[in-house]
């Protein structure tokens, strides 16, 4: 692997999750460095125990910042920063955004107070959250759903599908939402991001969808370097594209199936 030097921004998920984020960013500030590092040899994060994420993402967080040298590290995948960012911050010198479902706009924007929450088993399960939902969702109702299998769908075929396809594969979801009253619904993994206008044609205006993407991009923004900084990656933007890293083994198949996504976000990839 070739390193790099100074990338300014660096997004890290278990898969393909976090891929709006870092599209997000560059469509506001297209000049800018960025990687993608995709743990995709322990995908899914989302079924893994607390000690597991924990330690994949340490130890990933710490070969990125000795082979990539980020100024900024964003975590895009809301079962890594819910159960790993505090541990995070305390071992690395480095600014982290992290991904945490948007309880918060959520309990403002919902006018009945019953708002669904679609994530991870381990996202919806963990005291972060919760005490999220104390702290600004207190007069709320909360009907958590985890849905491990739409992200592996995601993950694996979904995005290159028929419409019909990913219609019929948010269906559950959306059925969850109404069953239970809701007139808000949280995102609460960064792969459903995906299938944000899915989401929004299926279920707006009776149940509004909510998400981290804006909230998130716009903190990674804040804190990024100075304009010299951008400049020289300016420069550099002109000699290559920004990359996509996984983790997994170097195989025909995983390339075919990665280099398809990386194509897509206008990225090459690369192997971490």
């Amino acid at each position: 692997m070739t390193k790099e030097k100074n990338i300014q921004y660096v997004f890290i998920d278990s898969g393909i999750g976090g891929l709006p984020y870092l599209r997000h960013l560059k469509e506001i500030e297209p000049q800018s460095s960025c990687a993608y590092v995709a743990d995709t040899k322990h995908f899914p994060y989302g079924e893994k125990t607390l000690e597991e994420v924990i330690e994949y993402t340490q130890n990933l967080v710490k070969k990125i910042i000795e082979e990539l040298r980020p100024s900024v590290i964003i975590i895009a995948c809301n079962t890594m920063t819910v159960s790993a960012l505090s541990h995070l911050r305390e071992k690395f010198d480095i600014p982290f955004v992290g991904t945490v479902p948007a309880i918060k706009p959520a309990a403002l924007a919902s006018k009945n107070k019953k708002i669904a929450v679609l994530a991870t088993e381990r996202t919806v399960n963990d005291i972060y959250v919760q005490n999220l939902i104390d702290e600004f969702g207190a007069d709320c109702k909360f009907f958590m759903r985890a849905d491990s299998v739409l992200v592996s769908k995601i993950e694996n075929s979904l995005l290159s599908g028929s419409e019909e396809d990913k219609k019929a594969a948010i269906r559950p979801a959306v059925e969850f939402f109404k069953s239970a009253g809701t007139d808000t619904a949280v995102l609460g993994c960064t792969h459903f991001l995906h299938l944000r206008d899915k989401f929004k044609a299926v279920c707006e205006p009776d149940i509004r969808i909510v998400d981290s993407l804006d909230g998130v991009v716009n903190r990674a923004l804040k804190i990024s370097p100075p304009q010299k900084l951008k400049e020289e990656n300016s420069k550099l933007k002109n000699i290559q594209k920004d990359i996509f890293y996984i983790t997994s083994e170097k195989t025909e198949e995983n390339t075919k199936k990665y280099s398809a996504y990386a194509d897509l976000f206008g990225m090459v990839l690369g192997y971490f």
